[in-house]
């Protein structure tokens, strides 16, 4: 009896195996349309903002172009652009001053194209996971992505694409999270946080944001200080990017 029992277990285990690989794989076979989807909006928002992007060095205009000559500089030597010194936005936008074409200028108002297409895809998932509507998050990410605020941003130097990436870089964290239930996705959304303040300091309304998210959703999970602390390290490890800042602004590198 208990060789006849333990086979059927088997079976039966293997049946399960079998019914779990199945699901994957529809699921996965199902995922990559609406992957495909995601991916042509942006590119096609992406392609826009190139098509529009200023082609070198921005002029000094109040109120519009107050800061982006300024940025193009700061980017270029690794300075101090603000009071904060955004030092995420500095050391990323560096990277794309190596590009081996367009003038120093032009590629770091590519950077922003890049930043605010990512926050367009960005706007597209999390739509979709919360709605799980293909059409209603095509018109999420369109309706951002055609929107005044963030296209003129996106044609410019300036720390306002990058601030909308990692905001939504965020937001997606804790979307994550209240589907799957799963710690990670709240300390990935806390470092995630962490790193935002370090390019501008609104991003800082995502916090509050995310405390009444997860109070609504599972409340305990603010009274778990393990949970707690873990998140405030992670937080802090988001804020590294502040360290690196020079005590004296760098013009000599120009």
């Amino acid at each position: 009896m208990e060789s006849v029992s333990s086979g059927g277990d088997t079976v039966a285990n293997d049946a399960g195996n079998e019914k779990s690989g199945k699901v994957s794989v529809g699921a996965a076979r199902r995922g990559w349309p609406v992957a495909l989807v995601g991916a042509l909006v942006t590119l096609a928002m992406l392609a826009l903002y190139l098509r529009t992007l200023a082609p070198t060095v921005l002029y000094y205009e109040r109120p519009l172009l107050l800061d982006s000559a300024m940025l193009q500089v700061q980017a270029i030597v690794l300075g101090i652009p603000g009071g904060t010194g955004s030092p995420s936005w500095v050391m990323l936008t560096h990277l794309f001053t190596y590009l081996p074409f367009g003038d120093p200028a032009y590629r770091v108002n590519l950077a922003s194209a890049v930043y605010a297409g990512g926050a367009v895809a960005l706007v597209y998932a999390s739509a979709y996971a919360v709605g799980r509507s293909v059409a209603a998050a095509v018109a999420g990410a369109l309706a951002f992505g055609f929107g005044t605020t963030l296209w003129s941003q996106a044609v410019i130097a300036e720390v306002y694409s990058l601030n909308a990436l990692f905001i939504m870089s965020s937001v997606t964290a804790l979307i994550l999270w209240s589907r799957a239930r799963r710690d990670g996705y709240l300390l990935l959304a806390c470092s995630l946080m962490g790193l935002s303040l370090t390019n501008h300091i609104t991003s800082g309304l995502v916090v509050a944001g995310a405390f009444v998210l997860v109070g609504l959703t599972e409340r305990r999970k603010l009274l778990e200080w393990r949970l707690g602390l873990k998140g405030g390290c992670c937080s802090l490890r988001g804020f590294c990017p502040t360290s690196t800042c020079p005590s004296e602004p760098r013009w000599t590198r120009c």
